[in-house]
Formats: C-alpha cells, sequence, structure tokens
C-alpha cells in the first residue's frame, strides 16, 4: 500500500497499465536491493506475472513514468530523493529512488 501511495504520490496514474508494473518492480527490488543491479530480469518477472512481454513491461513503465513528469511528477521525485533533476530521469532511476525513500522510511 505504501509503495501505491508514493507512486500517487509522484503523480503516477492507475489508468496505465505501467502503474501496477511500477508497483511490482519496486516491490521487488524492495525484496532484494541486488535486483536492481539486473533491473532487465525484474521486467522479465514483472511481465511474467501479467502476461506481457519484457520489452511490454519496460515500455509500459517508460509511458506511465513519462505521463507522471508531465504532470508535475518532478517536484515530488525531487524531494523523495533529495537531488534536482535537469533531465527526466530513467525508469530504473525512478525504481531506486522509490526503493531507497521506501526503505528510508518503512515504518519500525
Amino acid at each position: 500500500m505504501k509503495i501505491e501511495r508514493t507512486l500517487l504520490y509522484c503523480r503516477f496514474s492507475r489508468r496505465y497499465l505501467g502503474f501496477r508494473e511500477f508497483q511490482e518492480c519496486v516491490r521487488i527490488a524492495l525484496e532484494d536491493e541486488e535486483r536492481l543491479l539486473y533491473v532487465g530480469a525484474i521486467y522479465q518477472e514483472v511481465g511474467e506475472k501479467f502476461g506481457v512481454s519484457a520489452s511490454g513491461v519496460e515500455r509500459n513503465l517508460r509511458t506511465v513514468l513519462q505521463y507522471a513528469w508531465s504532470r508535475g511528477g518532478k517536484e515530488p521525485l525531487e524531494q523523495l530523493s533529495g537531488g534536482t533533476f535537469y533531465d527526466k530521469p530513467t525508469v530504473s532511476e525512478v525504481i531506486e529512488i522509490l526503493v531507497c525513500y521506501l526503505k528510508e522510511h518503512e515504518e519500525r
């Protein structure tokens, strides 16, 4: 649930297939941060779960990220990351930002 709230805060929209796929990517990476080194394997796993190819997952993630970015998602992502973006981050960078934020702020 916290992943969903964080994505919504960053202006991601539930209307896109990539929303639930983004949630799943973040969940997988939260379980084992080493998986961030092999983000393509995460896409493959998510694709198998949702019946989509790894390249389809990647495309869906880029689409939902583009939507969020164009709807004011830059500022929330900057707040979560503690940095400033001069260009839109990649999907894998956003997954890493969300994982780091959620790990740092997990309920104890």
